[in-house]
């Protein structure tokens, strides 16, 4: 099965194939064919809604996608089309004056893209075919459903929860954040209680360990673990108002793991459960959040001597200025920092004029996308901490803060903190408190989602591994749709050797260690030094690194 196109348009002399670029019709017109016959090869064309949706139900289920370009107004047309239910390989993509004045309206009735009639060109629709390609491939595997039924308009409901929903239907077969029926296998029952004392017993011990193994754990594994926390967090009094009974606890992780694709080899359910365990284990050893009961003190001597005399820290920590709904809420945004991740870059989709680059301006647009998605989702299974305006300021900034393309701020406020202290004696002014604390946990977040390079090196290997594979993926992908050439090393015909490949993740783990990474856990540590522990790994890491690239060179003399 191949992509095809149709072209749905009165102004044309009459219905059929088109597969030239010689059809005698309008200037603008032609050229608007002359362009998809050029993307696609061939092209149908109709002159009304029913020739049009005859031909769908003639090809639907012959084709990988269907790109339907919708040269007309398009309200009744993509509403017909969402009654009748077709699978989401049927891209609808309406022509239109002014995208940006219609683009929410037409999203929200279901169209795929909407195109200004004056940007019709085979570079702005390439786009396309990346979600023509995912549509495809979703479809196919149905075990990356999301979580719901269909969207429908509700009054008070705004524009942006509109296109989150309809986005959230493109990429998980039209299921939206509605419901909760659509569980099946992976009902909070069959996750959580049916395994024995002991792993609910060794769960609760390596969430408190930073050597956790997350590439070692299923899906339901990382479930519990991710259970245990917000279970352990449910113990302080100070958060008693914003507790989720258990039984709402399991049901909102599973809908938080359904919202996490899969397919993608890095930004998946394992990742998400991995940050939120490096969070915890930041709050456990600097006194945030007690001790849990079974702590491992076997991590390293650094993490153990940190976590016994955290309190010792206090008048030099930046740690004192959480308190426990702190604590909770920087547990919250972690297992729902990437809700929704399609496993690409904000620069892919910004590359390939996504609606979702366009929504949000091409600023930060999978960190806004994420706080805009994980909202509607506290606000139907956490609506206790969905209404806390501290508890929401901390995970919108928190999870924006994440966006490497703001690290450089968050470096520099680091920066300014730091010199304003030593003026003031070591001291933090009281007037800085909240400034410093809103600074704290967004950084904290930003530690925690890198902090697979300041894990054991075999555990950091791994992550470092799957990252790899994403990032090799998606460059196939932008490729394959003429917005970049393939890197040199994919584009080589020269086989690749298990020692070329260390070389490659070697050098890819150094420059993100020595860009990114450990100047952030230094800087946090002369603010947190309860945190000395990650840098300290991350350096021990880095030497090993450096040891692998000078073996490669010295082999290729």
């Amino acid at each position: 099965m191949a992509f095809s196109a149709c072209y749905v348009c009165p102004r044309l002399p009459a219905s059929g194939r088109v597969e030239s670029l010689g059809l005698e019709v309008e200037p603008a017109l032609a050229r608007n064919l002359n362009v998809v016959v050029d993307l696609f090869g061939e092209l149908y064309c109709v002159v009304s809604e029913k020739q049009c949706l005859e031909y769908i139900d003639n090809v639907i289920h012959t084709t990988s996608s269907l790109v339907l370009f919708i040269d007309c107004p398009a309200d009744n047309l993509l509403s017909t089309l969402r009654q009748r239910k077709y699978p989401p390989t049927l891209l609808a993509v309406p022509l239109v004056e002014d995208e940006d004045s219609e683009m929410l309206n037409l999203i929200n009735l279901g169209a795929a893209d909407v195109v200004a009639k004056s940007l019709f060109e085979s570079t702005r629709l390439r786009g396309l075919i990346a979600q023509a390609r995912r549509s495809a491939a979703t479809f196919n595997n149905p075990t990356t459903k999301w979580i719901g039924a269909h969207t429908t308009r509700k009054e008070g409901v705004t524009q942006e929860e509109m296109f989150i929903e309809a986005f959230f239907k493109d990429m998980f077969l039209n299921y939206s954040i509605s419901d909760f029926s659509s569980l099946s296998s992976s009902s909070p029952e069959s996750v959580f209680d049916d395994i024995d004392s002991d792993k609910k017993e060794y769960f609760r011990r390596i969430i408190g360990d930073w050597d956790f193994p997350a590439h070692q754990l299923s899906d339901d594994d990382l479930a519990n673990c991710a259970y245990y926390i917000f279970e352990h967090a449910f113990t302080m009094p100070e958060v008693k108002s914003f507790i989720l009974p258990l039984d709402q606890l399991k049901k909102l992780i599973c809908v938080l793991r359904k919202s996490y694709q899969p397919v993608n080899p890095y930004h998946n359910f394992r990742h998400v459960v991995d940050v939120l365990q490096a969070t915890f284990c930041f709050l456990l050893f600097m006194d945030v959040i007690p001790p849990t009961p079974s702590l491992t003190t076997t991590t390293s001597a650094t993490a153990t001597t940190t976590s016994t005399t955290a309190s010792a820290h206090h008048q030099h920590s930046f740690s004192h200025l959480l308190g426990p709904v702190d604590a909770l809420a920087l547990l919250v945004t972690a297992i729902g920092h990437d809700v929704g991740h399609p496993g690409v870059t904000n620069s892919f989709l910004i590359s390939a004029r996504s609606p979702l680059a366009r929504i949000y301006s091409d600023r930060s647009v999978l960190e806004s996308f994420h706080c805009a998605a994980f909202s509607q989702i506290l606000s139907k299974y956490w609506p206790s901490v969905r209404r806390e305006r501290a508890i929401n300021d901390i995970i919108v900034e928190s999870i924006l803060a994440t966006d490497m393309a703001v690290h450089g701020e968050y470096m520099h406020k680091i920066s300014v903190t730091m010199k304003d202290i030593a003026q003031n004696g070591g001291k933090i002014l009281e007037s800085d408190c909240g400034t410093n604390k809103r600074l704290l946990c967004a950084c904290l977040i930003k530690c925690a989602d890198i902090s697979n390079v300041a894990r054991r090196l075999d555990i950091s290997t791994h992550w470092g591994t799957v990252l790899t594979e994403e990032f090799k993926s998606m460059a196939t992908l932008e490729h394959r749709l003429g917005l970049k050439p393939l890197p040199p090393s994919s584009a080589s015909s020269t086989a690749t050797t298990p020692q070329s490949e260390i070389f490659a993740l070697a050098k890819g783990q150094l420059f993100f260690i020595n860009t990114f990474a450990f100047p952030l856990f230094e800087a946090i540590s002369e603010v947190v030094p309860e945190m000395r522990y990650a840098a300290e790994q991350i350096m021990k890491n880095k030497i090993v690194w450096d040891q692998k690239v000078a073996e490669f060179a010295n082999d290729e003399k």
